[in-house]
């Protein structure tokens, strides 16, 4: 798996400012400290995932729900969290059909009270990508 690094956001993110990409709409306010931030969730999901042996869609519910309950982003977590999936999944030849239903995924995640039941919500949150996530070929 590949997992976007603090430059893969950075490019990604200059990428789609420039045109008017339906994923556009979903970028958080941008300075280095988000890059730095949202980096670090995906470090720390990619040191632990080896240990969990996981495939690209339950890893990036994972990763989705980490960015969500990460607290020092202030108040774009779900912006946040919804960018760093839909480039997680990029990178790993998958394509989000539905980026509306990716974000109403990052509500669901911060309407719950704390980390409790983190696991249960990580399988629903799967289940859920597992309908508009598709793998993508760029041989075909």
């Amino acid at each position: 798996m590949q997992y976007p690094s603090e430059e893969d956001f950075r490019g990604f993110v200059k990428v789609i400012q420039k045109e008017e990409f339906t994923i556009t709409k979903y970028l958080p306010a941008i300075s280095d400290d988000w890059y730095i931030s949202v980096a670090e969730c995906i470090k720390y999901a990619e040191s632990t995932n080896p240990y969990l042996n996981l495939d690209v869609v339950q890893e990036a519910a994972r990763i989705l729900y980490k960015i969500v309950k990460k607290h020092d982003l202030a108040d774009s977590n779900k912006r946040s969290a919804v960018i760093g999936v839909f480039l997680f999944l990029l990178l790993n030849d998958h394509a989000v059909l539905d980026p509306e239903r990716l974000k109403s995924e990052a509500k669901r995640i911060a309407k719950t009270k704390g980390r409790k039941n983190e696991d249960l919500i990580i399988n629903r949150v799967t289940e859920s990508l597992s309908e508009f996530v598709v793998h993508i070929s760029i041989d075909d």
